[in-house]
């Protein structure tokens, strides 16, 4: 069967043998994998065979129906849509653990495993990356046989507690949430595991963790949404808890997970609150269109990735009901469509409301049409690029409260054309490559700069809107239709130099890295492509390459600064004023002499 391949949760293992090594995974082959047997005389695609064998990590015992995924990229020429023809293939490993592939293309091949109960070895421990980099590819050949793959899937933890009310007695059917440090991003949390629910006695468990330290919060399930009003005379609730019973995430005490090992004991009370009331009311509503209008709910926290939406729909007259709403901040979303909450938009809009534990009346959403972009993607001589290219335009996963979901990336077409309808602001631009996966044009740079050969690497030079420059700012998209202009160049501006640092006589332990951004706090978010960053080498000189032409650039070195959290605004700010200032002009090097600055700052 062929199926898109799914990389979160995965173990990856290279069909290399030094690339196994990196990533926890043996190979039983013997030459190593990097020098397969020779290829039979077929010649004809899709006549390879890969074999080899899933066992757990901590017994050596096989693993018995675990799904393997192989993906292969065909080894074409250089050129547009070679990229498109990539394949994957699934299989599920037998009663000894074995798995075979037939019938596979001859290109680059990678194989992953999963099962439920265990967790990926390449993920991360607190943040900090598990290491081994990426997997290098094999060049599979036609005919080819390839066995003795072996995967080692490592035992997953839990997380096993009790929530009660403020008397003590259970509190069933409360949603928790096991919550994890995002890699790199201070203070920004998404979930992990597998959610879970209190039963009756209260009791939880949060399985399929990987090593490392989590949150746990508890989400009562109390929110609804309704097209009447009237429904809401219970006014008493719990509000989101952390554990060990605090509602600030500053407080929440961290959990250790091992692997393969229950964490018990995580008993907590829930918080108790005054419940609210929002009443509005959707205007702009066409009655004659047969379409329904959905209020999607979502609460808004910064501290957290994908906070989710609860929603309903409006009556015809368009007013809704918001009952039993904890305190917090929260963003209300209408959207009129024609196949419900989650179907092709014709119009939406959206406010933000406070709620303090006081009803909330006489709120107001109008709707309207998504805005229109028709634009380009050229070089710097103004010509079409001839790579496959796409155009994403998305929130910030910080701004993005659950209501009016980013429309899909657009292709480019061979002109450098390209057309997207539906959006609703505030939004960014990014370039992604093209091809079955996707990839952001800033992580497709360092790839190419690896490989000996290939087209030079792209990078954004310029981004306007009109006659307005808006380079990595939140275009604020309201129903029109406008022009965008992307400019791309394979003209690398570069700031290099060296470095010094207290521990460089050492030469142990992490390097320092140099932020180069721009002296715009407005540019400063997770996709900025102005915001760059590279680590010091080894013989203490750096390279920092592709950054957007400017007048207004600073750049930093700094000892001790947390894998990327480099983008992170408030760490950019805390470095501004003793950033060194400089200009950024268009495909040329600037050279730098960097002292570190150890961090935190004193």
């Amino acid at each position: 069967m062929r199926v898109a391949l799914v990389s979160v949760g995965l173990a990856v293992v290279s069909l290399s043998a030094a690339a196994a090594t990196n990533r926890g995974v043996t190979s039983a082959t013997s030459p190593p994998a990097q020098a397969p047997a020779p290829a039979r005389p077929d010649t004809t695609a899709g006549t390879a065979t890969v074999r080899g064998t899933v066992r757990d990590a901590t017994t050596g015992q096989p693993i018995r129906r675990a799904t393997v995924f192989l993906r292969v990229t065909p080894a074409l020429a250089s050129g547009a849509g070679a990229a498109d023809r990539g394949e994957s293939l699934r299989t599920s490993t037998d009663a000894s653990g074995a798995f075979e592939f037939t019938g596979v293309a001859a290109g680059r091949a990678t194989v992953v495993a999963s099962k439920d109960g265990y967790y990926d070895p390449a993920v991360t421990w607190n943040g900090a990356p598990a290491g081994g980099g990426g997997p290098a590819a094999l060049s599979l050949a036609a005919g080819q046989l390839i066995e003795g793959i072996a995967i080692t899937l490592s035992p997953a933890g839990a997380i096993v507690g009790r929530v009660v009310d403020e008397f003590g007695d259970p509190a069933a059917s409360i949603a928790i949430e096991v919550l994890r440090r995002e890699d790199g991003r201070r203070g920004l949390l998404q979930t992990a595991g597998r959610r879970s629910e209190s039963d009756d006695t209260g009791t939880f468990r949060v399985w399929g963790l990987a090593p490392g330290e989590y949150l746990v919060a508890a989400r009562p399930r109390q929110m609804d949404v309704e097209g009447r009003p009237g429904q809401s005379a219970d006014r008493d609730g719990f509000a989101l808890t952390y554990y060990p019973g605090t509602s600030a995430v500053a407080d929440a005490a961290p959990v250790v997970v091992r692997a393969g090992r229950d964490t018990s004991g995580v008993a907590f009370p829930l918080l108790t609150t005054r419940l609210a009331v929002i009443r509005g009311q959707v205007v702009g509503m066409d009655a004659r269109a047969a379409t329904r209008v959905t209020v999607m709910v979502s609460r808004i926290d910064r501290h957290r990735l994908g906070n989710g939406a609860t929603g309903s729909s409006a009556g015809a007259d368009g007013v809704f009901e918001v009952t039993r709403v904890p305190p917090g901040r929260y963003n209300l979303t209408a959207r009129e469509g024609a196949d419900g909450p989650w179907g092709p938009l014709n119009r939406a809009g959206s406010v933000e409301v406070d709620v303090d534990g006081a009803d909330v009346d006489g709120v107001t959403i109008p709707l309207g049409p998504g805005a229109t972009v028709r634009g380009r993607v050229v070089d710097e001589r103004g010509q079409p690029v001839r790579r496959p290219l796409r155009v994403q335009l998305s929130q910030s996963s910080r701004d993005f409260a659950g209501g009016v979901a980013p429309p899909a990336p657009v292709e480019v077409a061979a002109d450098g054309s390209f057309h997207a309808t539906g959006l609703f602001g505030p939004l960014y631009v990014r370039l992604l490559t093209g091809g079955p996966t996707p990839m952001p044009l800033e992580a497709a740079q360092a790839r190419t700069e690896r490989q000996a050969s290939g087209d030079p690497p792209l990078g954004i030079t310029a981004l306007s809107v009109g006659s307005v420059d808006m380079l990595d700012r939140a275009i604020p998209f309201a129903g029109e239709a406008v022009e965008m202009i992307v400019e791309v160049s394979t003209l690398a501006s570069e700031v290099a130099g060296t470095v010094q640092w207290a521990r460089a006589e050492r030469g142990a332990g992490p390097r320092p890295v140099v932020i180069v951004f721009p002296d715009d706090p407005a540019r400063w978010h997770e996709w900025s492509t102005s915001v760059r960053a590279a680590t010091v080498s080894s013989d203490s000189t750096f390279s920092v390459r592709y950054v957007p032409p400017g007048d207004r650039y600073l750049a930093i070195a700094v000892d001790g600064l947390p894998p990327g959290e480099h983008r992170e605004p408030d760490v950019l700010s805390s470095l501004r004023a003793l950033a060194r200032p400089l200009q950024v002009r268009p495909g040329e090097r600037h050279e730098l002499s960097l002292s570190a600055v150890t961090w935190p700052l004193r």
